[in-house]
């Protein structure tokens, strides 16, 4: 399972690159809690949401997978 971290990590956003490399101008947020919610993600289909989470420490640093919110309208049907 996962164990608590314990220090800061970083939330890496773009909204057009799901690729995108993470750099001081992608990052979103540095909280200190385990958890992080991206209030604006949800709700506006014209934008995409791509996240990384990056931990740095004395060993170095390691990178998430890239994960990615999507909000899609509901299209009626034929």
């Amino acid at each position: 399972g996962w164990a608590a971290y314990g220090a800061p990590y970083t939330v890496h956003h773009s909204s057009s690159d799901p690729y995108f490399t993470p750099l001081p101008e992608t990052v979103m947020a540095t909280p200190t809690t385990n958890s992080y919610t991206h209030a604006e993600a949800l709700g506006n289909t014209a934008v995409n949401h791509f996240y990384l989470i990056e931990v740095n420490n004395c060993a170095g640093n390691a990178q998430s997978s890239r994960v990615g919110a999507f909000t899609f309208a509901i299209e009626p049907g034929n």
